[in-house]
């Protein structure tokens, strides 16, 4: 069996989508800052014992919530230091590309480069940190 060749271009544009649509949202649910990137503590469990379903059914969609919030964390903090700034300044603090290129002490043509590799980068972590549930990978095979 053949290993499906990933295009980089597509795969770079799937994970700024996800930035721009999925990520504010997550970031919603989770009761989070879009650029508050930081570990979360859930310290607000039940302090008696809860009685009925309902209950508990909202203190497990809320724990899923931050879950999901940390998932994208770290798979943010599992990249190089380059690929971490790109992906926070340029896509979740939306400081564009000439500020973000200044900043790591790029010229804009080269910082394109390292800007492809980190959001393909970031796939790679993502797929990851959800055991595979959600590949943001686009393959040459597909249309």
């Amino acid at each position: 069996m053949a290993i499906p060749q990933i295009n980089t271009k597509k795969t770079a544009k799937r994970v700024r989508d996800f930035f721009k649509k999925e990520y504010p949202g997550i970031c919603r649910r989770a009761g989070s800052s879009t650029v508050g990137i930081k570990a979360i503590v859930i310290d607000d469990m039940p302090k008696s014992p809860s009685y009925g379903n309902k209950v508990e059914e909202n203190i497990t969609d809320h724990i899923q919530r931050k879950v999901d919030y940390e998932k994208v964390v770290n798979a943010i903090k599992a990249l190089d230091m380059v690929s971490q700034d790109i992906i926070i300044y340029d896509l979740i603090l939306k400081n564009g590309v000439t500020r973000t290129s200044m900043r790591l002490h790029m010229m804009p043509s080269r910082y394109h480069d390292y800007k492809r590799y980190a959001l393909n980068a970031f796939a790679d972590s993502y797929e990851y940190q959800t055991f595979g549930e959600v590949d943001l990978h686009r393959y040459e095979n597909e249309m």
